[in-house]
């Protein structure tokens, strides 16, 4: 019995390790520079993550497929985890396919289908914090609500550098 439990730490550590282990990969190749589209800077998910996304989205749908193929016994376990399952990983590819930054001279642009579309002045940023956690720089605004800026992100180094030019606090 002692071996199973070793065994299952051991296997979450591993599953862990390997989380972080992609994640940092995905990071290091993000790119640094942001694309210009009609005069904007844009910080978007690139096509790693997008592919990633995905990938566990396909996963989620097994989880649902393996889920209708389950003994009646455990048919309510089954479709109870599949739809956890599922649920978080439809996050993900909502995340990355409709969540982006963008700014100009006088604003930032943010989109998300988490809350409505936002345009905040640069003079409305008046703080900076960084969740571990999450892996994610916030913005503190005056008004207009955090600015969450996830380490995937391509075009980070291009937003660090406006902030500074601005003597703005940032990363």
């Amino acid at each position: 019995m002692a071996t199973i439990q070793n065994f299952s730490g051991l296997s979450g550590m591993l599953g862990a390790t390997v989380a972080m282990v992609v994640l940092s990969l995905l990071a290091v190749n993000a790119k640094r520079e942001a694309i210009t589209i009609n005069d904007r800077r844009v910080l978007k998910y690139g096509l790693p993550v997008h592919f990633l996304s995905w990938t566990i989205f396909l996963l989620g749908l097994f989880f649902v497929y393996a889920a209708s193929k389950a003994s009646a016994d455990q048919h309510v376990l089954a479709w109870c985890t599949a739809s956890v399952l599922f649920c978080i990983s439809a996050i993900l590819p909502l995340e990355v396919c409709f969540v982006g930054i963008s700014f100009d001279d006088d604003f930032i642009y943010t989109f998300s289908p988490w809350r409505p579309h936002r345009k905040i002045p640069w003079s409305g940023i008046c703080g900076y914090s960084y969740s571990h956690l999450n892996r994610w720089h916030i913005l503190k605004t005056t008004s207009h609500g955090n600015i969450r800026l996830s380490i995937l992100l391509s075009g980070l180094g291009t937003f660090s550098n406006e902030l500074k030019k601005r003597n703005l606090p940032g990363f």
